[in-house]
């Protein structure tokens, strides 16, 4: 195919092919397709302006050397057929392994990925302009009250960036599964797993690194612990959830008929998942019945091994606006009047030997606030796990909700079911 872009760009001096990056298809139709346009052109001013001459490509290859040169191999190449005594007018052709498809598939994704270069600088620009805006906007979190709440709602904006990824995810994979669905399938070309493998593993790089970026702009500009059990372990779960959502993407998009479709499904279990994850209201006020949907929400898991990373051994000093007044007994100090209080709920005196007014702070450290919230930093390797195990069912349904979808072709049965459990309706005709 290199041959194929030299000859034309031998022949017109205005054409530029980059084979790193350029679709050599798209640049030999832009070639033959721009000559032809430029041929309709009447006057010399127009002519001017596109500054090439119009190449008439068919008369041009019919007098060239090249044409001969194939010509003069293709008859070699049909006289080493004759002499081999191979009879090639039966199928000499075996499908290559699983193994051979996957890699050749995998490298063709990666090529195409590569060659677009604005689908890859919107995922790095979008996690490093997120990144950077949510970091600057908690800038340096207090340790106060007001920072504990900082800090759970920095956890949440982050979680938040998954939806816009999602979304440039399936856009990029919906192109890949409808060359498939259109032309390869038809050929057997090669396996769907295949198809779903490639892409995962080719999407799979971009969202952790670019979530990395995310990670490196936002979470050092806030001030928390740099130690590795803080940082670290953060970071670790980071990934962990880029992998969640990458996984997520692939697997409505690979379920869904077309991309409207798969943005319905996702702004569903998004809203849920974002609404009952214990963030926009604590698990205390929930509802009975749907005190469900946070144990079943992902967002849940994820929202309490990062606020729980965060506070942990988190010093609490309440500014003097957020103490609570109190006033003590007559004769006791406010030590010895909140003393029994304290040592049941936490939390400590600004001055305990005055016999005024008590300030009393509700939190003594990031903990107690966790206690509160539902969460506690002992859950943190157990919603590791969990968090994998949304992950592996994310993987698994993509490939389960694909086969139902366009290779056992349920959803037309299934329409077909309800259409006659559910009778239609028609118009009554009208009475004259």
């Amino acid at each position: 195919m290199d041959d194929a872009c030299g000859y034309f760009m031998s022949h017109d001096n205005t054409l530029v092919y980059d084979k790193e990056h350029d679709n050599p298809a798209d640049f030999v139709i832009d070639a033959v397709g721009s000559s032809n346009s430029s041929a309709g052109k009447d006057t010399a001013e127009e002519a001017l302006t596109l500054n090439k001459e119009a190449i008439d490509w068919s008369a041009l290859w019919e007098s060239s050397v090249e044409k001969k040169l194939v010509e003069k191999e293709t008859a070699r190449l049909e006289d080493d057929a004759r002499a081999s005594g191979v009879d090639y007018t039966t199928s000499l052709w075996k499908q290559p392994s699983y193994l051979q498809q996957l890699a050749l598939i995998t490298r063709r994704q990666y090529i195409c990925t590569k060659r677009d270069m604005t689908y890859v600088m919107a995922k790095y620009c979008l996690n490093g302009g997120a990144g950077l805006f949510i970091g600057f906007s908690f800038w340096h979190i207090k340790h106060n009250i007001i920072g504990l709440q900082d800090s759970i709602f920095f956890c949440f904006m982050a979680l938040c960036v998954s939806s816009p990824l999602i979304n440039q995810i399936q856009d990029k994979a919906l192109k890949t599964k409808e060359v498939y669905v259109a032309r390869e399938a038809r050929s057997n070309t090669y396996h769907w797993t295949v198809l779903l493998l490639s892409q995962s593993i080719i999407e799979l790089p971009l969202a952790l690194t670019s979530s990395t970026l995310f990670f490196v702009c936002a979470f050092f500009c806030c001030g928390f612990n740099n130690a590795g059990w803080s940082a670290g372990v953060f970071f670790l779960n980071y990934m962990l959830f880029a992998a969640y959502y990458s996984t997520l993407g692939l697997w409505l998009i690979y379920t869904a008929p077309n991309l409207q479709t798969a943005a319905v499904f996702v702004a569903f279990i998004y809203s849920f998942t974002a609404s009952f994850c214990g963030v926009m209201q604590p698990y205390s006020l929930f509802p009975t019945f749907w005190k469900f949907m946070y144990r079943v929400s992902p967002y849940t898991y994820f929202v309490e091994t990062f606020v729980s990373i965060l506070l942990h051994n988190w010093e609490i000093k309440c500014d003097m606006s957020e103490m609570v007044p109190g006033q003590p007994l007559t004769g006791q100090s406010c030590g010895q009047f909140m003393e029994a209080f304290i040592e049941e709920y936490g939390g400590y005196l600004h001055n305990k030997n005055t016999f005024t007014v008590c300030a009393y702070c509700t939190y003594t450290v990031g903990d107690d606030f966790l206690k509160n919230e539902n969460m506690s930093y002992d859950h943190v390797w157990r919603n590791f796990g969990i968090e994998w195990a949304f992950v592996g069912f994310n993987f698994f349904a993509m490939f389960a909700g694909y086969y139902l979808t366009y290779v056992a072709r349920i959803w037309p049965k299934v329409f077909k079911i309800i259409t006659k459990v559910i009778p239609h309706r028609g118009k009554k005709p009208v009475q004259n």
